[in-house]
Parts: structure tokens; C-alpha cells; sequence
């Protein structure tokens, strides 16, 4: 009986010196982690102030008229103060509701999404503030790994420490992928409206901010029952962010999804327009 104790102590004893050992390292790791993120300053991060991304080339007539548009991206660049509160609100209370508040990443958010990840078998999803998912589509692939959040969240560290609020916003709103080729908040507002994004309205800024998590699943175009319920939740969600009123809500909600595609001005003068891209491309570079 002795010997039988005796033996399952020895057992609880090498366990729980194995416990301590890896509480332990996991400590060390994460000290050094959080040492790594405050003291290293990826040089990409330096480049963001100056980042223009790429964006369409305007060609214009005599008389000032559209007449066709060349980009691997479409893309209109937009200032922070282009953008309407209305679009402001719609996008935080949706992707980011602590955007204001966090410096980069909210832990108790990951840790919750890694738990029903653990229990249904899948790859850690969601969780990524603004910051994160700005760091993930500037310098990192869409790959859903642990180390590619880990490295996420470096990064949304890093751009939290040297960029204001307004700056991150700005440069995730001009860089978001909306479907059908376009980028960015203000160039969605002209595809799927035609109007500028200052323009905007509260169930169209709720729509351009429902397409992010999944631009072709909820593209109004191509998959409008889905588009509505999506467009829905983000209204729902700013009623519970307190950033609408409930009247103001169910007004939206009410409102039928009405397009107003930007027709293709390449249309007009197909041949005359691809003639002076490939004379421009000749004598300046594609850049």
C-alpha cells in the first residue's frame, strides 16, 4: 500500500514538475514576445506614412468629363475626413466595437474565439480588430494559422504605437476589399451607389460595411438575399454600440437595397482609352 502511494507521488511529482516547466516557458515566451513587440520596429511600419496604395489612373476629356479609368486595383484614395461618421459607425460597431480604446488587440476576444475553436476542430477565426486585419492585408497572407496571428498582432502593436486612430482608420478604409474589384470605402460608395462616400446614408453605409468579412458572399450584385440580413446585423449592431437610435434603425431596415452601379466609362471609347494606356504605360511605367 506504501509502495503503491509512494509510487503515484513519485508520478504527481514529475507531472507537476512538468506543469511548472511549461507554465514556466510560457511565461518566458510570452515576456519575450511582448519585449519583441515593444522593442522591434518592423521597418514596414516606418513606410506607413508615407503608403499610397494603388489606385486608379483618370483619364479625362477636353472638357473635364470621365472618359476612361486603367488600375490592377480600382481604387479611389480617400482623407480621413472624407469619410461620414455615419460610415464610421457602421464599420466599428460591425468589425470593431473597442476600435477607440485598444491598442491593437483584445485578448479576451481571442481567447474566446480560440475556445469554440478548440471545440469545433477549426483554425483560430475572428477576433482581428481593425488594426489587425489592416497589418494582415498590407503585409501578411490570408492563410488562418496561429503563427500568422501571432504575427498579426506584433504588427497591430507596432502601427498602434506610431499611428493615431484617425490614421489607422483612414488607411484600413482605403485599403479593404469590397467585391467586384473595387478597394476602399470611397470608391465602394461610387461602384455601388454613385455618389461620393461623404454622401453616404445610414443603410448604404451599412451595406459597404457588412461586405469586409466576406465581399462575395454578401455582394449585393451577386447574392442579395444574403446582402440584406448582413446589412441588417450591421444596423442591428449600432443600435447596440448606443452610435443609432432604434427609430433611426428600424427606419434602415425598412429601406429596400437600392443600386446605382457606376457604369464602366472605359465603355465610351474602348479603343481610344486602352490606345493611351499603353502609350502612358510606354513612357512612364506601369508605376
Amino acid at each position: 500500500m506504501r509502495r503503491h502511494q509512494h509510487y503515484r507521488h513519485a508520478i504527481w511529482s514529475r507531472w507537476s514538475l512538468i506543469g511548472t516547466l511549461l507554465a514556466g516557458s510560457a511565461v518566458i515566451g510570452t515576456l519575450a514576445g511582448l519585449v519583441c513587440v515593444f522593442s522591434i520596429d518592423p521597418p514596414q511600419i516606418h513606410d506607413l506614412g508615407h503608403y499610397h496604395p494603388i489606385s486608379s489612373t483618370v483619364l479625362y476629356d477636353d472638357e473635364g468629363r470621365v472618359l476612361g479609368t486603367f488600375a490592377f486595383q480600382r481604387r479611389t484614395i480617400a482623407q480621413y475626413a472624407d469619410y461620414p461618421k455615419v460610415l464610421y459607425d457602421a464599420v466599428l460597431s460591425i468589425e470593431d466595437k473597442n476600435f477607440d480604446k485598444h491598442s491593437g488587440f483584445e485578448i479576451w476576444r481571442m481567447l474566446v474565439a480560440a475556445s469554440h475553436d478548440l471545440h469545433s476542430g477549426a483554425n483560430l477565426q475572428g477576433a482581428s480588430t481593425l488594426t489587425m486585419q489592416l497589418a494582415r492585408n498590407l503585409f501578411l497572407s490570408p492563410e488562418r494559422t496561429y503563427s500568422r496571428k501571432c504575427r498579426e498582432i506584433m504588427l497591430a502593436v507596432q502601427i498602434e504605437r506610431r499611428y493615431s486612430k484617425p490614421q489607422i482608420f483612414t488607411l484600413y478604409a482605403n485599403q479593404i476589399y469590397l467585391g467586384h474589384g473595387v478597394y476602399g470605402f470611397a470608391t465602394g460608395a461610387e461602384y455601388y451607389f454613385g455618389k461620393p462616400v461623404k454622401d453616404l446614408m445610414l443603410a448604404e453605409a451599412a451595406l459597404l460595411a457588412a461586405l469586409p468579412k466576406a465581399p462575395n458572399n454578401y455582394s449585393p450584385l451577386r447574392n442579395p438575399k444574403r446582402a440584406l440580413p448582413r446589412r441588417n446585423l450591421v444596423i442591428d449592431c449600432m443600435v447596440t454600440a448606443g452610435r443609432i437610435t432604434s427609430s433611426e434603425a428600424i427606419a434602415a431596415k425598412n429601406t429596400p437595397i437600392k443600386l446605382h452601379i457606376h457604369d464602366d466609362p472605359n465603355t465610351l471609347a474602348p479603343y481610344f482609352v486602352e490606345e493611351v494606356r499603353q502609350y502612358l504605360e510606354k513612357k512612364y511605367g506601369t508605376e
